[in-house]
């Protein structure tokens, strides 16, 4: 799972997406760029997350 996290310069609020591959979320933040409305805009992968089933492998990674 890879989140995609923008600040919108004209609304001035946050925004995130989320995606299942890489790919995907590439082509949204390429998308959000050449649009060059947004303050900032980062991609990262989930390294934790609540919802387990959304991240393949989580099961085996220690949360506390």
């Amino acid at each position: 799972m890879f989140l995609v996290i923008w600040h919108h310069a004209q609304e001035r609020t946050d925004h995130y997406e989320s995606f299942e591959t890489l790919t995907e979320a590439t082509e949204r933040y390429e998308e959000l760029i050449e649009q060059d409305r947004v303050y900032t805009c980062s991609l990262a992968p989930v390294l934790r997350s609540t919802d387990y089933d959304a991240v393949p492998g989580m099961d085996a990674v220690e949360t506390a």
